[in-house]
């Protein structure tokens, strides 16, 4: 696999990163992804409950009025958590497409951002495509987001089980992919179409 940097550095070292642009992107790819499965039942879904406990009076107890009240041994819990809580958060499409941009840029003003002419693996076997990265970047292959092309995907296979490695569509991208990890490697084609659809100029 051999890497190249792209030839747009010069244009990369005049784009200006917005942190608190950044910041909202993580908090909502991260709220995205939380997902509750955590759940209690208030005293509507709680069983039973339908009759009044006792007589309203001459009995020398309180008044009750149904046996799923969350005062009750067994019944509804009041401020429990609900599986049906949404955390999600949205931002524009705006947002979205300039972040990623910045983010793109950043990494090619560090030198983090290569090229592949292309992928190949020996065997297909994931011992060789770890030292295939070791030998391409210089170093462990830690935090490595590999960005592919529909076309590419013919020995990513041997990529999956390697640890911090992750691999996406170049059309899946998101600014939260290129801050979580430190190396990013584009394919010919995946660049080529990034380019395209991101209006990037060399």
């Amino acid at each position: 696999m051999n890497l190249s940097s792209p030839k747009i550095k010069k244009s990369a070292e005049k784009e200006k990163i917005n942190l608190k642009l950044m910041h909202e992107i993580i908090e909502s790819e991260r709220a995205n992804m939380r997902q509750m499965t955590a759940h209690a039942k208030t005293r509507r879904e709680v069983s039973g409950g339908g009759r009044k406990p006792y007589r309203q009076k001459g009995t020398g107890r309180a008044r009750a009025g149904s046996r799923t009240s969350p005062i009750w041994r067994g019944g509804g819990v009041t401020f429990g958590p609900d599986k049906n809580r949404d955390f999600s958060k949205n931002l524009t499409k705006r947002k979205k497409k300039k972040a990623l941009r910045q983010a793109v840029m950043q990494r090619i003003k560090e030198g983090n951002l290569k090229i592949a002419d292309k992928i190949e693996v020996k065997e297909n076997k994931t011992r060789n495509a770890k030292l295939q990265l070791e030998k391409s970047l210089g170093k462990k292959e830690s935090g490595v987001l590999l960005v592919l092309d529909k076309e590419d995907s013919e020995n990513i296979k041997a990529y999956r089980n390697l640890k911090n490695i992750e691999i996406i569509n170049q059309n899946r991208l998101s600014a939260y992919n290129i801050i979580k990890n430190e190396n990013i490697i584009f394919t010919k084609n995946a660049w080529k179409n990034f380019k395209e659809s991101r209006g990037i100029k060399e």
